[in-house]
């Protein structure tokens, strides 16, 4: 099986002499078509995560890779050999995707969209099902409350402006330069470019502010938020106040995939509501040129390799 391996000098690299999983007890063996690159992976491979998947009691060579898309290739309770299906493995145990096949639980996958290609279906479930638990779960946002996102642009940004449109908010967004008409296309109300205005001088209040940036914190966004209003950091930790018992400041972590709200966003998707983006596409002989691109700045959805 071929797949990506972290070297001992910390560097990815392709090999194909892995050996193929073997689906477990509540688990299907799915043979990964396309699979998304993100910063977790980049950081993966520096090491940064050891210390949790030691704790996880993670042992598999591949470390890298979050989401997915594929095709059932062994028989489960909710699915069938042959069935398209996308999701997101567990973040700090189990197989990762950026290999020819994983294994997964069940309960972390979705069948795919019909009207999505594999590529497209890859960027999808992460920010996705992230961006739905921060919105809906956390922050309660409901018709007719006004949401900030800060960092709009990118996989989780776009995701959470479609999610914030479809919960019936009134969405604005901060991003980079020459980003409004994109963002506008995508359903926000109002694009402040963070170059020409500081998120400290935007008029007015917000019921949930999401701080996909990890930069801002709890005190400097206290003033733009209502008496209810709640804080998400998109990595909530010390520095920026999400890990305080803070009534206005939400701790947001999505570790894996979950059935049912993957199966309503297929839904919404095929209703029309919301779409894949993709900010550029590899195969995985080219993942160097992957890996490079997820530290560019100004990227616009997701970066997507394929078998």
């Amino acid at each position: 099986m071929k797949g990506l391996v972290v070297n001992n000098e910390n560097n990815i690299e392709l090999r194909n002499n892995l050996i193929k999983p073997v689906a477990g007890q509540g688990e299907i063996l799915i043979q990964i078509k396309s699979a998304s690159v993100n910063p977790f992976d980049v950081e993966s491979a520096k090491g940064t995560y050891d210390g949790y998947f030691a704790e996880y009691g993670f042992d598999k060579e591949v470390k890298t890779g979050l989401e997915f898309s594929g095709v059932v290739m062994s028989d489960g309770e909710n699915f069938s050999h042959g069935d398209n299906v996308f999701g997101y493995v567990h973040m700090l145990t189990g197989w990762k995707t950026h290999a020819e096949y994983i294994a997964v639980d069940e309960n972390y996958v979705a069948l795919m969209p019909d009207e999505l290609s594999y590529s497209q279906a890859a960027a999808i479930p992460l920010g996705t099902l992230t961006t739905l638990v921060a919105l809906q779960d956390l922050g309660h946002l409901k018709a007719g409350m006004k949401l900030l996102i800060n960092g709009a642009s990118g996989g989780l940004g776009i995701q959470g402006i479609q999610i914030g449109k479809i919960l019936g908010a009134h969405v604005s967004a901060i991003a980079g330069s020459e980003q409004e008409e994109f963002l506008l296309s995508y359903g926000a109300d109002q694009v402040y470019d963070y170059n020409q205005t500081k998120i400290g001088d935007i008029a007015g209040t917000f019921d949930v502010i999401l701080d996909l940036t990890n930069v801002q914190k709890l005190e400097h966004i206290k003033p733009l938020l209502t008496p209810t209003g709640i804080f998400i950091p998109g990595e909530p930790n010390d520095e920026n106040g999400g890990l305080l018992e803070d009534p206005q400041v939400a701790y947001l972590m999505v570790a894996h995939g979950d059935l049912t709200k993957l199966t309503q966003i297929a839904n919404w998707v095929s209703e029309g509501r919301l779409k894949a983006v993709i900010d550029s596409e590899f195969s995985f002989a080219d993942y160097q040129q992957a890996i490079a691109r997820v530290k560019v700045k100004g990227r616009r959805g997701r970066i997507i390799m394929s078998w």
